[in-house]
């Protein structure tokens, strides 16, 4: 009886303890959180891209700006009079750095794993690559590279082969022995893919080389409608791998440092045509699917009443919206704020916007310029500004 009655104690003293530690809110914001702002050149070779200069990013949102040119990195000297041309992008972007702005360079349709298979057996040629690479950041005042890593065989190979797997992480090696001393930045951006994170690749490993890993989800099925990266399971979804809290848990269960973590939220949307105009949820039939970005479907969802915007109460996915047989997938400001807060905690390294060039810069929609953007920042850094409202 005593022994009972002690047990019973000890049940109601452990449920009280554990009531009081998830009613106390973190407030103190983490002054350490990463805000990534990835900036995209190649946008300016798209037919109907709007003209994002660099002097349009705000710098007040972003810890690191990260520039994406389309470079040849087989002979780096070459890119500046090839790509940057009279935009002289090269002295504007690194501006940032006297603005306390960490900036890197990333390299578009660079894939490092494949150019470490192509270096081959060859430390010295991985290492030549290496010290041309710091020069080249060096003249243009870079202090970080993001290396792109799209898939282990760009659909050349499907198999898993060892000897590229170290051919990639020695090449990851050096450039963080080069870096560190520099007090530069190496990231890079990881996916549970199989032609990126395979069985038997040693994450943990990846993420201790590099500053911070960006987290990208993956593709959706083409044949049905589907949520970018939903924050978790939700009844019906018939690909859980795809959400954030499955790929997240993932990684630390490999034991990557939840720092190490930046949670990258799509300013991308996905559209997919109805097979059945009366069938419009999620796991819908559906015959194609592309991308469009938040500035294009907000314009659409806020200036056209015959869109039905759908929210989920319990916040477990992000948005979605349909109008006779369109169906569009897509991150709204509301769904940035409460990925913001799965990153506080879950003591995630901080947050980045797939693109500012896809977010609504020039405030067209109601929510003012860069919503997705200010959200993230604003929700990150608690500053006790008014909490912003969807405009879709």
């Amino acid at each position: 009886m005593v022994s009972n009655l002690c047990y019973v104690l000890a049940l109601l003293a452990y449920v009280h303890i554990r009531a009081t530690i998830e009613a106390t809110p973190t407030t103190e914001p983490r002054k350490d959180l990463k805000i990534v702002c990835p900036y995209h050149l190649n946008t300016w070779y798209a037919p109907d891209s709007r003209d994002y200069l660099p002097e349009v990013i705000d710098e007040s949102q972003c810890t690191h700006i990260v520039y994406s040119d389309r470079i040849r990195y087989t002979d780096l000297a070459a890119n500046r009079s090839l790509h940057d041309g009279k935009k002289l992008f090269y002295d504007r972007v690194p501006e940032f750095r006297k603005k306390g702005i960490n900036v890197s360079i990333s390299f578009f349709k660079f894939n490092g794993y494949e150019f470490a298979k192509i270096l081959g057996n060859s430390p010295e040629n991985r290492t030549d690559f290496v010290d041309k690479l710091v020069g080249f950041m060096e003249q243009n005042q870079f202090n970080g590279f993001d290396l792109f890593w799209g898939c282990r065989s760009c659909a050349k190979e499907h198999y898993r082969n060892v000897t590229h797997d170290e051919y990639f992480m020695d090449l990851v090696r050096q450039l963080a022995e080069k870096f560190k001393p520099r007090g530069w930045f190496l990231s890079t951006f990881v996916s549970i893919g199989e032609g990126v994170v395979h069985n038997g690749f040693d994450i943990r490993k990846l993420s201790e080389y590099v500053d911070w890993m960006t987290y990208h989800p993956i593709d959706s099925p083409e044949n049905s409608t589907a949520l970018i990266a939903p924050l978790y399971f939700y009844p019906g979804d018939v690909q859980p791998e795809s959400t954030v809290n499955f790929s997240v848990n993932y990684f630390l269960e490999r034991g990557v440092a939840p720092h190490k973590l930046v949670l990258g939220v799509s300013s991308r949307a996905q559209q997919y045509k109805l097979q059945y105009v009366d069938k419009n949820g999620l796991n819908a039939p559906a015959d194609q699917q592309f991308s469009e970005y938040f500035y294009e479907i907000c314009e659409k969802v806020a200036k056209n009443e015959q869109w039905t915007v759908v929210h989920d109460p319990d916040r477990r996915i992000g948005t979605y919206a349909y109008f006779d047989e369109k169906w569009i997938s897509y991150n709204d400001v509301e769904d940035v704020q409460n990925k913001a807060e799965y990153i506080k905690q879950n003591n995630l390294g901080g947050g980045s916007i797939s693109s500012l060039n896809y977010d609504d810069f020039e405030g067209r929609c109601g929510c003012g310029k860069s919503p997705l953007l200010r959200a993230l920042a604003q929700s990150l850094r608690n500053d006790g500004a008014a909490k912003m409202e969807n405009c879709t």
